[in-house]
C-alpha cells in the first residue's frame, strides 16, 4: 500500500508487530482507519503473501518514520 497521507513505509517482522503497534498508538495517538479515523498519522497492515512473516507501517511524517526505525526496525 502506497498511499499519499502515509508515504514513508518500514516493514518489520510479525514478532515484534503488537508490540510495535501499541508503541505506535503511545507515541502517535489512535492508527488511521478508513471507517472512522481518516485524520491519523500512521497505519499498518500485514505486508501480504509476498512477505508472509512482516508488517508494513507507514507513516505521514517523515519524523515518525525515523523514530520507529529506531526503536523497531533494528535486528
Amino acid at each position: 500500500m502506497s498511499h499519499h497521507r502515509f508515504p514513508h513505509e518500514v516493514i518489520i517482522h510479525k514478532s515484534r508487530h503488537h508490540e510495535a503497534e501499541a508503541w505506535c498508538r503511545e507515541h502517535f495517538g489512535a492508527r488511521w482507519a478508513a471507517m472512522d479515523n481518516l485524520s491519523e498519522k500512521w497505519c499498518c497492515f500485514w505486508a501480504g503473501r509476498e512477505r508472509f512473516g512482516a508488517y508494513r507501517y507507514h507513516f505521514a511524517d517523515e519524523r515518525d518514520m525515523l523514530l520507529f526505525c529506531l526503536k523497531w526496525a533494528g535486528s
